[in-house]
């Protein structure tokens, strides 16, 4: 029975490792990067920071927006960029406190920015073609059906490593669209982390799908179809996670490049 116990955990832990541990780490640090480039860019600029990462706001709000629509929530207000204090823009839906089935569709909505923030960047790209390269992420992806976690993280690395060296290729850009394709990424990965709000909303949430995997995994047929679905979800979520990496490392390069020296000189 205790073996039973043990392997049922084992094979859950290991599933929502998959499916969410990469994303919440990788959300977590482009929250905590983000920060650090809004602050310096309210030293620098003031207000005026605000509407030069416009876009980014409206594509973050709306991925909370689009979140609602998904779920079914009543959308009471949705304000997509309108500046007043820290806050820049917002969402307000139909809250529904108390019901079990809510809470996983707080998670939703609270993660829509990175759902959203990456399908607006591989469609940019897309869009930009012989400007920003499109990176075909099945070269990148491990070739096997089930791939290991060191070479599953490998092959995201790459992908990213591809992204980035395709980004700065500037001297082979020969169009001002290329500066339109930067401006758009920039605004979009440094508004894209989650707030704090959204990480307030995100624990009841992630509990209860802990506990529905846990529930699922106890028939040992339904969890090791629950596993096979999840090891096919990698080359879906391989996408995500090399996007997400992408723009965490132009955040990284971006603060090391700009944020730093302008925090320094205004010092």
């Amino acid at each position: 029975m205790a073996d039973y116990l043990t392997r049922t955990l084992s094979r859950t832990i290991n599933q929502l490792l998959l499916l969410f541990g990469g994303i919440f780490l990788l959300a977590f640090l482009l929250c905590t990067v983000a920060s650090q480039i809004r602050g310096a860019g309210e030293s620098a600029f003031g207000r005026g920071y605000y509407y030069f990462v416009a876009p980014g706001v409206v594509c973050h709000e709306t991925g909370h927006a689009l979140g609602c629509l998904l779920t079914g929530t009543k959308i009471i207000h949705y304000e997509p960029f309108r500046p007043q204090g820290r806050e820049l823009g917002h969402v307000i839906y139909q809250r529904h406190n108390g019901n079990l089935l809510w809470q996983i569709t707080e998670f939703v909505i609270a993660f829509g920015p990175i759902w959203f923030g990456c399908l607006m960047i591989n469609i940019l790209t897309r869009c930009f073609g012989k400007h920003a390269k499109h990176l075909s992420f099945e070269t990148c992806f491990p070739g096997d059906i089930f791939p290991s976690s060191r070479s599953y993280w490998l092959g995201t690395i790459k992908a990213a490593g591809r992204m980035l060296f395709d980004v700065v290729r500037l001297w082979k850009w020969k169009s001002s669209l290329d500066i339109v394709y930067l401006y758009l990424v920039f605004c979009i990965a440094s508004e894209m982390g989650l707030s704090e709000t959204d990480f307030a909303g995100l624990g009841t949430g992630m509990l209860l799908i802990c506990a529905f995997f846990l529930v699922l995994n106890i028939v040992p047929a339904i969890g090791m179809k629950v596993s096979d679905w999840t090891f096919r979800m990698c080359k879906y979520l391989f996408v995500v996670h090399s996007i997400m990496l992408f723009v965490l490392i132009i955040d990284i390069l971006f603060v090391l490049l700009f944020v730093w020296p302008i925090r320094f000189f205004f010092r």
